[in-house]
């Protein structure tokens, strides 16, 4: 029985699927903070959601909301390294409505809990934490 190893997409047809997606990626990094759906995101690839899904895990090697909930940790990272907001502005800031979602995603994401990052962050800064 023979098995056949798929051919590599060739690069101008890679580029020609990041194109699709890329005003759902250039809308995602410009508007992190607010509410972003999913069905927003194929709407302007012209695309169906399922569809949608699929072109985008395959380009990103993520779903379109781990994707967006992973760029809005970073974002809350660096606010957490450098800041002595409370974790809720700080989850605000970041795009999560949710603070108990956002540190529930937080600590799958970095491994410790936003308020032991911000902790270590700003004893590591030589922040003081009033």
């Amino acid at each position: 029985r023979c098995h056949t190893i798929p051919e590599p997409l060739d690069t101008q047809e890679s580029r020609r699927i990041v194109e699709r997606i890329k005003p759902a990626l250039d809308h995602i990094v410009r508007h992190y903070a607010e509410e972003i759906s999913v069905q927003e995101l194929a709407q302007m690839c012209t695309m169906s959601v399922y569809h949608f899904c699929r072109v985008f895990k395959n380009v990103t090697g993520d779903t379109a909301i781990s994707y967006i909930n992973q760029l809005r940790i970073n974002k809350a990272s660096a606010l957490l390294s450098t800041s002595t907001l409370p974790i809720t502005e700080i989850a605000a800031v970041a795009g999560f409505a949710d603070v108990c979602y956002f540190s529930r995603c937080f600590k799958k994401q970095k491994g410790v809990s936003p308020t032991v990052f911000q902790k270590n962050a700003l004893k590591k800064h030589n922040i003081v934490n009033d």
